[in-house]
């Protein structure tokens, strides 16, 4: 024990060894005070990363919703569309009449009696559906110069097709090519009824 005495008994060596604690605390606060200044930059540049991903994932998010609402408007309009284009829309006819391109877009034609429905100029495209709605023979004229394929036998040119009388007989006549129409009964009998 004969060192530690001489230690504690001489007091410049107490004066060091308190100076050398006070170095070694004064060093000790500044490097926990380093590590607590580069935890909070460390902690600040992850918040700031973390904000900067969560606003990035929100706009690319945002884009999203706006372009799954911009295809559920475009879908909206296409059903709506659709919708529209698969209704067939019914023309009454209680009279003889001449048809024009309008009238064959696929409109179904109720003849409500014994008539003629002269067609328009035979144009690829043009279709429509004829039906009787009375027990009453109806007729389909081609126009002028244009001629009618009956079940794929043309008739001469100017004959018109006529329907055996029966209630609901119903003749669909379409365009493939110009100046013939092409027709197919659907239920009872179409014959070629002359001029």
């Amino acid at each position: 024990m004969g060192g530690l005495e001489l230690i504690l008994d001489n007091p410049s060596y107490l004066k060091k060894i308190s100076t050398c604690i006070n170095w070694i605390t004064i060093f000790i606060l500044i490097f926990t005070a380093i590590i607590q200044i580069a935890r909070i930059r460390i902690d600040s540049a992850l918040k700031d990363l973390i904000n900067r991903q969560l606003e990035e994932q929100r706009i690319e998010k945002d884009g999203i919703i706006k372009q799954l609402e911009e295809q559920k408007e475009n879908l909206s309009k296409l059903n709506e569309n659709n919708e529209k284009s698969q209704l067939i829309k019914i023309v009454p006819h209680d009279r003889n009449s001449n048809l024009m391109d309008l009238d064959m877009q696929g409109q179904m034609h109720k003849l409500m009696g014994p008539y003629t429905l002269t067609l328009p100029p035979a144009a690829p495209g043009l279709h429509g559906y004829f039906v009787s709605e009375a027990k009453e023979v109806f007729h389909i004229k081609p126009y002028k110069n244009d001629h009618i394929v009956l079940w794929g036998n043309p008739i001469p040119n100017g004959n018109k097709v006529t329907s055996d009388g029966s209630k609901y007989a119903t003749l669909y006549v379409s365009c493939w090519s110009e100046n013939t129409w092409d027709a197919h009964a659907i239920n009872s009998i179409f014959v070629d009824g002359g001029t």
